[in-house]
């Protein structure tokens, strides 16, 4: 919209049945209030079908207001599909992070559950197995450190086991 402040008419509106008739809808008077005290504002303009943004433009020196109205959804269109876009892209990344996750979890727990049997069988002095131990050795990860200090120990207890049969 197009407003004349000096002679409270519309310039110019969708409805051509309005050009250049008298100002009388509240709403357009209250815009055109607020423009004069505000040369640049933004607001909402309810034209019963849908929600709108009402941005104006004061020109004093005309004495004109120019009105833009267009509705939310068109407005935002862009950000809000930008927004889903966005969401859509965290939560694949999030779900590949997690996954990725699992997987370099999940092969560190099964070594430590075999390693875990192999302490299982020393702990009751069964020690014809202690070579299994060998292949986790080479690691230089937590399991390779606790494979490590196991072999050792299996080590110690060979030697305390053959003292006292040689005692």
């Amino acid at each position: 919209m197009l407003l004349d402040v000096t002679n409270n008419a519309y310039i110019f509106h969708q409805d051509d049945t309005l050009i250049g008739a008298a100002i009388e809808d509240e709403q357009v008077l209250d815009i055109i209030a607020s423009a004069q005290q505000n040369t640049e504002s933004t607001g909402t303009y309810d034209d019963k079908a849908s929600e709108t943004l009402a941005v104006t433009k004061y020109d004093a020196e005309r004495g004109w207001v120019f009105v833009a109205i267009t509705d939310y959804d068109h407005a935002f269109a862009a950000v809000n599909k930008t927004a889903l876009l966005l969401a859509i892209t965290c939560l694949v990344v999030l779900v590949i992070c997690a996954f990725l996750v699992w997987i370099f979890v999940k092969k560190p727990s099964k070594d430590f559950e075999k390693l875990g049997k192999i302490i299982d069988e020393i702990g009751t002095l069964d020690l014809t197995n202690a070579e299994r131990l060998e292949k986790y050795k080479k690691r230089k990860d937590e399991v390779g450190i606790i494979a490590k200090a196991t072999g050792k120990l299996v080590e110690s207890v060979k030697a305390v086991i053959e003292n006292l049969v040689e005692q």
